[in-house]
């Protein structure tokens, strides 16, 4: 893979700055592709920089920006003490998401629309503001002190 690593390099820094154009990988790599590596190759097998050789040097911003979004989201869950359950689950979904993140550094697995739509659902998860005015105990009923006459 760290031939196909290298041609895919070499390919997105000759498309500067623009990127050779979505969905074009499997079309202009067999102009890069080097002997050692044999076959037909479709997909870059690291979906971060398939996006540098396909969107040029936008593909780095918009990453760098949505990295920064999960980031900065995760530092106030983290940093969120009322306890509530919805939190936790945030908090959980923006754990899931890593292993997705990293996996994309070694394989295509965004390409999967199974996966892509489940990282879309636990990113739409984790940055849900929360519902304004819900009780830290997670309990949606305000308290009686005292039992209401029927």
């Amino acid at each position: 893979r760290w031939t196909i690593y290298a041609a895919t390099l070499r390919a997105a820094i000759e498309f500067l700055p623009f990127g050779s154009g979505l969905s074009t990988y499997a079309d202009v790599f067999p102009r890069f592709q080097v002997a050692d590596v044999g076959g037909f190759i479709d997909y870059a097998h690291n979906d971060y920089l398939q996006a540098f050789m396909e969107l040029g040097l936008v593909a780095p911003v918009v990453l760098a920006l949505l990295f920064a979004t999960w980031l900065a989201r995760f530092i106030v869950l983290l940093r969120d003490h009322a306890g509530r359950s919805f939190t936790l689950l945030q908090l959980g979904a923006a754990l899931g998401m890593v292993p997705m993140m990293l996996h994309s550094v070694f394989d295509f697995a965004l390409h999967m629309p199974a996966n892509a739509m489940w990282f879309a659902t636990l990113a739409g998860v984790m940055l849900h503001p929360g519902v304004e005015g819900e009780p830290a105990d997670g309990i949606g009923h305000p308290e009686r002190s005292e039992p209401q006459p029927r």
